[in-house]
């Protein structure tokens, strides 16, 4: 045997301690970085603490700024709202004579002058004399005038004339296919009597049935049996 030469087993003996000796430096590097892990999410829970803890003080500052001021003004006499200048006046006054007539009411009058069969699709104020211009469409070609003479009856109108009477685009006369031997929809639709009217009458309105000029209204003529 050498001189200082380790006996075998002393050789074998530390050799099976080593796996040990790293297993437990690994546990104490993982004990460490969870103690430090833990350290760092207490002194943030602190530290947010603290900044909530500020931010509530200071909106209780706030508050009790607010409540003194609000008590504070209504221990104060209100100041008087002043009269509108002379300057805004006029522009009202100029603003309600430049406009022709209300709209509201002029919907309510056509509301209740309009037949069930009809729908408006547009209305047009021309000039400031009240002349309206109501476009729409209707079930049948016989709408339109029965309209006219509702207008004529309701007190708030005058001077209704039927401008304008067609067929609707969608109800426009179509060629009949080839070889088909079937007409077209247009001609379909007329033989069924289906086919609804595109109208536009022109009418003067007055609101609030103020009084037409001399002649200008036109009384309707009571159909037979139906009385004056």
């Amino acid at each position: 045997m050498e001189v200082g030469a380790s006996p075998p087993f002393k050789a074998g003996f530390f050799n099976f301690l080593a796996p040990e000796v790293r297993r437990r430096r690994r546990v104490s590097l993982i004990l460490i970085a969870v103690s430090v892990a833990a350290a760092l999410v207490l002194a943030w829970q602190a530290d947010a603490g603290r900044r909530l803890d500020a931010e509530r003080a200071a909106l209780a500052v706030e508050r009790n700024a607010l409540g003194r001021e609000a008590a504070a003004a209504a221990g104060r006499p209100s100041l008087p709202v002043p009269p509108p200048g002379p300057e805004l006046s006029l522009f009202l006054q100029e603003a309600a004579s430049a406009r022709p007539f209300s709209w509201t009411a002029l919907l309510l009058a056509l509301e209740e002058a309009l037949p069930k069969e009809a729908a408006l699709t547009r209305i047009q104020a021309q000039g400031k004399d009240g002349t309206v211009v109501l476009a729409g469409r209707a079930r049948d070609a016989s709408v339109p005038s029965a309209f006219v003479e509702s207008l004529d009856r309701h007190g708030s109108f005058a001077g209704a004339r039927l401008v304008k009477i067609s067929p609707p685009e969608d109800d426009a006369p179509a060629a009949a296919r080839p070889g088909s031997g079937k007409p077209g929809r247009g001609a379909t639709a007329r033989a069924s009597g289906g086919d609804g009217a595109l109208f536009e009458i022109r009418v003067r309105y007055s609101e609030a049935g103020a009084p037409f000029p001399a002649g200008e209204r036109r009384v309707p003529t009571p159909a037979p049996g139906k009385g004056a």
